[in-house]
C-alpha cells in the first residue's frame, strides 16, 4: 500500500467582466463595459490582472448618474485600486468574489468564468510566462465584449502563493 499520496498540482485562472448599468432593467443597450479582472492561483504563484478603460467616452458620461461618472471618470485607476485592495486582503482565489460582493449595488461583476491553465504554467516559477497568459486572456475577453474600445490600460501583479 502507498503510505504517501501526493496531490496532483493544479492552477486556476478565473475572470469576471465589469460593467455599469445606467438603466436598472439591465438591458443590453444600457450597459457600459468597463473592464475585465482576472485572478491566477497555483501552489507557487498568485496573480491579479486588470484591463480597463482609462477614460469614459463622452456619451457614457452623459448616461451615467453624476456620482457614477465622478467615481468612474478614470475607470482603470478606480478599478485597479479596488481590485488590488481586495486581492491583498483576501486569501488566494477569493479576490473576485470579494470584489463582486463589495460592489453588489454599484457595479456589475459578471459570474466568474474559469479558463484552463496551460499545463506548463501549473508549476511554473516564470513570472513572464504567467503574466503573458493572464494578459492574453483578459485582453481577448475585453475585446470580445467591447469591440476594442480605445483608451485602455492593463496592469498586473504577481506574488508567491502564501
Amino acid at each position: 500500500m502507498l503510505s504517501k499520496v501526493l496531490p496532483i498540482p493544479s492552477a486556476r485562472f478565473a475572470y469576471s467582466c465589469i460593467s455599469y448599468y445606467y438603466d436598472l432593467t439591465h438591458s443590453y443597450d444600457s450597459v457600459i463595459y468597463l473592464g475585465v479582472v482576472g485572478e491566477f492561483t497555483s501552489q507557487r504563484k498568485r496573480g491579479l490582472v486588470l484591463i480597463a478603460r482609462r477614460v469614459l467616452l463622452p456619451d457614457d458620461e452623459i448616461r451615467m448618474e453624476i456620482l457614477g461618472a465622478k467615481l468612474l471618470k478614470n475607470p482603470f485607476d478606480y478599478l485597479w485600486k479596488e481590485s488590488l485592495n481586495k486581492w491583498e486582503s483576501t486569501s488566494a482565489g477569493s479576490a473576485l468574489s470579494a470584489l463582486s460582493a463589495y460592489h453588489a449595488t454599484s457595479l456589475c461583476f459578471e459570474k466568474q468564468i474559469e479558463t484552463p491553465v496551460p499545463r506548463d504554467l501549473i508549476n511554473s516559477n516564470h513570472d513572464s510566462q504567467i503574466a503573458q497568459f493572464m494578459i492574453q486572456e483578459v485582453t481577448h475577453i475585453f475585446s470580445e465584449k467591447t469591440g476594442n474600445v480605445p483608451y485602455t490600460r492593463e496592469q498586473l501583479c504577481l506574488d508567491r502563493a502564501a
